[in-house]
């Protein structure tokens, strides 16, 4: 991306956010700061925070220059994987002598949203503002199955809809300017257009679309496990997809518009409770946190989310204690880091080269070409097979 690029786009249509920041930008002291609108981007999909821009409202935009996080652009890089756990990457342009830093910033994960301070944040306007409800449940059912999408197996030529034959026939036939389209039989013109085969079989496939099968990573192993084993209990009534948002819902703390009805079935099926008599406020019962804890821990060497720091830090990377011991010095301490070293070279998931002081750790061949949560979910499986 060139500074003559930058100038020319809008903050909407582009993604894109701009700040003068001449001297600094605020990290985290209010909704308006670095987290704050790498929060609310990568709740839009992914965009853009630059600094250094002035905002113009006919373009070109204007070039001031900014000397926030300069020199630091790196630690800025980690402090915000460490606070949020995305990665953001950072650019540094100049014009003459102005510099301009660009913050990249990848979309939030499928069916998930972030949080700035507890708050689901979206840009409205000028200002950054709690998501609304439509926002928020949208982006939870991204994990909803499309049923529209499925392939009806089973599926024969008496299933189908006559009338929506006939149009497809009439819109076809207008398309082509071929009338003598609409005389021909179904299974002629499902032929004709290769949607069967020669033995009258539905085919899903042809030039211009392929069927796939697509397998999906479970996010929230816990909610999952929760609503399955009540599923698959004796206990009634089961649960509608209304009943699950609800539940996932307050499963994220977000108790806005919920729906009294569903909050009183699941609270007769004793799915959920208040946090006081007085509150608005919910709680899963008590088996979804025994699940969760559950979750957390691998064995008795490890916790989840101690490994999951170390394996995201070593994706792509050589890094020394030392490294390791500086971006994650928040979470967990250099005796810790050490331990769970050499643990993990112990079950062989991560390596090292080099000797003494120069040790550096790397992962393994089986797991260095994986990134993200299938990375996390492999070495958790392999681990629990070795710890158990």
């Amino acid at each position: 991306m060139t500074i003559q690029q930058i100038i020319y786009l809008r903050e909407t249509e582009d993604k894109v956010e701009f700040k003068e920041a001449k001297t600094q930008y605020t990290y985290n002291k209010e909704r308006r700061s670095i987290l704050g609108y790498v929060v609310a981007l990568a709740n839009e999909c992914g965009g853009r925070l630059i600094l250094g821009i002035k905002e113009n409202k006919t373009l070109p935009h204007t070039v001031v220059g900014s000397t926030a996080w300069e020199g630091n652009e790196k630690a800025l890089e980690e402090d915000i994987y460490r606070d949020l756990k995305i990665r953001v990457t950072t650019e540094v342009l100049y014009e003459q002598d102005k510099r301009v830093l660009v913050i990249h910033i990848p979309s939030r994960p499928l069916g998930r949203t972030l949080k700035f301070n507890d708050v689901h944040l979206m840009r409205v306007g000028e200002q950054l503002l709690p998501m609304s409800d439509e926002c928020l449940l949208k982006i939870l059912q991204e994990q909803e199955p499309d049923f529209s999408a499925k392939i009806c197996e089973g599926l024969s030529l008496t299933d189908l809809d006559e009338v929506a034959i006939s149009l497809m026939k009439k819109g076809y036939a207008q398309k082509q300017n071929n009338p003598q389209f609409e005389q021909l039989s179904v299974e002629q013109t499902l032929s004709d257009l290769r949607l069967i085969d020669a033995e009258g079989h539905f085919t899903y496939s042809d030039a211009y679309q392929v069927s796939l099968v697509l397998n999906a990573e479970v996010i929230d192993k816990s909610f999952h496990v929760y609503i399955n084993t009540y599923q698959k209990s004796n206990k009634e009534p089961k649960l509608g997809v209304e009943q699950i948002i609800t539940l996932y819902k307050i499963r994220n703390g977000l108790f806005q518009n919920l729906k009294l009805d569903v909050l009183a079935q699941l609270e007769k099926a004793r799915l959920i409770r208040k946090t006081s008599n007085a509150s608005s406020r919910y709680l899963l019962n008590d088996n979804f946190y025994l699940l969760e804890q559950e979750n957390k821990q691998i064995g008795s060497r490890y916790i989840k989310t101690e490994i999951s720091d170390i394996l995201l830090n070593l994706q792509d990377n050589e890094l020394k204690v030392g490294d390791l011991e500086e971006i994650l010095k928040d979470r967990i301490n250099r005796n810790q880091i050490k331990y769970l070293l050499a643990k993990l070279k112990e079950d062989g998931i991560i390596n090292t080269i080099g000797k003494a002081s120069g040790t550096k750790y790397i992962l393994a061949d089986t797991f260095k070409n994986l990134r993200g949560e299938i990375l996390i979910e492999k070495v958790t499986a392999r681990l629990y097979e070795l710890n158990h």
